[in-house]
């Protein structure tokens, strides 16, 4: 007998930008478009295991964008990856649909907080400096990890140290500082939380709706589905399920390149 036939998997079928867009009134479509068909310029040339992890980043990012357009603009809208990854990142969608909401809240009631100043025209065009301002603090972590766990270390410490975040989002700290690279989305945060403090339904509608999706992202995160993916002597890995069990070395196939 021969050696059975390798499946190729199929390809994800995907739309032309113009039509994604379509249906999303302006101005969002515009930020939206410049979202999608960004050219970010990396800070270096990556080596092979941060090349996986900035795209494997970079991509989460991208299908929650996917889930805010399917909810928000076109329930029709077909998420860009397979059925049982797209599902995976439907936490990080939530995510992204209430911070989404804060940009056109806060937007709206900026000069109830005159002391956080902003110079946005629009929510949309906040929202999407915010957006790539999470894109471009992936693609650096990915280069210059900071308070990373070492080498073998568990994921728990990752789920710990984003549940101290969450911690501070609650008691409205902002947990980026004023002079950092992130000026969009540490101005969001500042006016949000303020505006957190001052109104109970400011805090219940969108603050608390926030912070709940953190939550729920982390949690999800603290299961067997979602493994750690870490860099180690230039290359990538995924930490094995289970104490003691290693690591497993994840390859740049053509697949994940064409991501």
């Amino acid at each position: 007998m021969g050696r059975p036939k390798r499946k190729v998997p199929k390809p994800i079928s995907t739309q032309p930008l113009e039509k994604t867009i379509e249906p999303i009134p302006s101005p969002w479509d515009k930020i939206i478009e410049t979202i999608l068909s960004r050219n970010i310029k990396l800070p270096q040339q990556p080596d092979e295991g941060q090349f996986v992890l900035m795209k494997a980043r970079v991509r989460t990012w991208e299908i929650a964008l996917h889930w805010l357009i399917k909810w928000e603009w076109n329930d029709k809208h077909k998420i860009p990856a397979k059925l049982s990854i797209a599902k995976g990142y439907q936490a990080k969608g939530k995510v992204l649909q209430t911070i989404f909401y804060l940009c056109e809240r806060c937007h709206t009631l900026q000069d109830s907080v005159p002391e956080v100043v902003i110079s946005y025209p629009n929510a949309a065009h906040w929202f999407g400096l915010v957006f790539m301002e999470i894109l471009w603090h992936e693609i650096q972590s990915a280069f210059y990890p900071t308070n990373e766990p070492k080498k073998a270390a568990k994921k728990l410490a990752i789920i710990e140290e984003r549940r101290e975040l969450i911690k501070k989002h609650k008691d409205f700290e902002n947990p980026l500082s004023a002079d950092c690279s992130m000026e969009s989305t540490y101005k969001l945060f500042e006016i949000a939380g303020k505006l957190a403090e001052k109104s109970p339904i400011f805090k219940r509608d969108y603050w608390d709706k926030f912070t709940q999706a953190l939550e729920q992202e982390n949690k999800q995160l603290d299961t067997p589905i979602f493994q750690r993916l870490f860099v180690e002597e230039g290359k990538a890995y995924i930490q094995s399920a289970g104490a003691g069990r290693g690591k497993l070395y994840i390859h740049p196939s053509p697949y994940l390149k064409s991501i």
